[in-house]
């Protein structure tokens, strides 16, 4: 005979056993549960970054080639694939492989990225300094970022990027700014002008682009002018008097364009090796001296 207490206890033991196995069953259904694409877009993130983190460049790239095609929305994701590509597997000494390869799959992904995410300012803008910083081509850098800021400023484009912290009105300024700065390596200093003045109405603190304004119009008028009308020697006249109180870039790039239209080759090539001297980042500078010399 079972006694009334024992029955009770026997009855709680029940009770308790078939709470648990709910619990362990609830348990291994949840671990069973297959990820959301959100979930694995997270880890996939997370895996890619501690690859690139550690320097597998290669295998942190395939990650994100799988991040972008399970969620083509990710700016973040995109971004980090182009700068992969462009800046550091193309220039890894120990992978070796081919440079130009390398950027040019850079600037697909970025296509791709503004593709699949074309209200991304942010991609632009990254695409527009790929063809700048790594290809000095500033025609091509041009068109990119004259493209983005009119799409800002008509309100069809913006900032995805979560990574991204500063304010729209912030980044615009340093996007206009980049776009004057290509124009001076492109030698033509009307439009840069152009977007200075532009920054100096928009932006009452615009420091750099007052200076830059105010430089090339009473350092440099003259020498432009000269330039733009076929007039070489003057100008060069004019930028060594310029060059000999202040080496500046713009100085540089325009003594070299005047030395390259008056078919002195090797003497334009001095001028753009001191640019890449200061600055070995000068991409246009450097673009231009290859060209010269055959490369």
């Amino acid at each position: 005979m079972v006694s009334k207490r024992m029955w009770k206890t026997l009855r709680w033991m029940v009770v308790v056993s078939i709470l648990l196995t709910k619990a362990a069953w609830a348990d291994g259904a949840q671990q069973n549960k297959p990820q959301t694409p959100k979930e694995q877009a997270a880890e996939l993130w997370e895996k890619a970054v501690e690859l690139l983190d550690t320097g597998k460049l290669l295998e942190g790239v395939a990650v994100l080639e799988r991040l972008v095609k399970l969620d083509p929305s990710d700016v973040r994701a995109w971004t980090m694939l182009g700068f992969n590509y462009a800046y550091n597997l193309s220039v890894d000494p120990d992978l070796k492989l081919n440079e130009a390869e390398q950027i040019k799959k850079g600037i697909d992904a970025l296509k791709r990225g503004i593709t699949a995410v074309p209200r991304s300012a942010d991609l632009r803008f990254e695409l527009g300094l790929l063809y700048y910083n790594r290809l000095g081509d500033t025609e091509a850098a041009i068109m990119v970022f004259e493209e983005t800021l009119r799409l800002v400023d008509a309100g069809k484009a913006v900032l995805l990027d979560p990574e991204e912290k500063r304010p729209l009105r912030q980044w615009r300024r340093i996007l206009m700014r980049t776009l004057a700065h290509a124009y001076e390596r492109s030698i033509d200093f009307c439009c840069a002008l152009r977007v200075y003045d532009r920054m100096i109405q928009e932006y009452a603190d615009e420091d750099v682009a007052r200076f830059m304004a105010n430089y090339i119009r009473n350092i440099y008028n003259m020498a432009w002018e000269f330039y733009t009308t076929g007039r070489y020697r003057e100008a060069i006249r004019e930028i060594d008097a310029a060059l000999a109180n202040r080496v500046i870039a713009i100085g540089l790039y325009l003594k070299a364009e005047c030395l390259i239209q008056l078919g002195e080759k090797e003497e334009a090539k001095k001028v753009l090796a001191a640019i890449i001297n200061k600055n070995p980042a000068e991409r246009v500078a450097l673009n231009k001296y290859r060209e010269l010399s055959g490369k």
